[in-house]
């Protein structure tokens, strides 16, 4: 008799009666949304139930909605991330060794938007969690562009203008999750601007994105839609 898979029995045994399950991760990106401009500032430091949510919140989604193996990839940077933080000072996390947590946070969130999109898209098992699983890529796309807004920062701190004002922004998380949905969504209010090349081209990559992939997904819902018979 062959053993089940500890990430089937997590889906079928926890998840598989939940009819909604995907609206699950949903709700969760959505308070991360509201979240975020509520504890950061120059005042809010990252506290560790912060980044513990920040983690969870993928890893939630890839174990609901995901492949086993797309779960062991995302728990495997989840885990780095720990160890990585774990392993340094307050002053190191913020400095040249940030780098590498915000980049892992790229990798995650974008291995995450990749997997549930994916699954919104040709799973069959989601037949009634497709369109909460295809807001929740979208939104995963976002807070990934946000990852990648910061690295962009951290390499140059001039790469973005904040109100019209010359020299380095003095930004933080929450300024590029703000940034990065207003770019995703093409709402541009333009209160900050992108000012270098490297800026300027993830802004394109995300606008061409978030107007792209909700085309996409609508399509491919309505191409698997049963015809009507004439």
């Amino acid at each position: 008799m062959a053993t089940e898979h500890p990430s089937a029995w997590v889906r079928h045994r926890v998840f598989g009666r939940m009819r909604n399950r995907g609206l699950v991760l949903l709700v969760a990106l959505l308070l991360q949304l509201i979240m975020y401009p509520l504890v950061e500032g120059p005042n809010a430091p990252t506290t560790p139930w912060i980044v513990a949510y920040w983690l969870a919140t993928p890893l939630l989604g890839v174990v609901q909605l995901a492949s086993r193996w797309w779960m062991i990839v995302v728990a495997a940077m989840c885990a780095a991330v720990i160890a990585l933080i774990a392993g340094l000072t307050r002053v190191q996390v913020f400095s040249m060794p940030g780098e590498a947590v915000v980049m892992l946070g790229m990798a995650i969130y974008l291995s995450a938007a990749i997997s549930i999109g994916r699954a919104a898209l040709f799973s069959h098992e989601l037949v009634d969690n497709r369109v909460y699983a295809g807001f929740s890529a979208y939104l995963l796309i976002g807070y990934f562009f946000a990852a990648v807004h910061h690295w962009v920062w951290l390499q140059d701190p001039a790469a973005y203008e904040v109100g019209g004002q010359k020299g380095p922004a003095d930004l933080h998380i929450a300024d590029f999750i703000y940034f990065s949905f207003s770019t995703l969504t093409t709402a541009g209010f333009g209160d900050i601007v992108a000012v270098s090349r490297g800026a300027r081209l993830t802004c394109m990559l995300e606008a061409v994105t978030g107007v792209l992939m909700p085309a996409t997904f609508i399509a491919r819902l309505l191409a698997q839609q049963p015809r009507k018979q004439g």
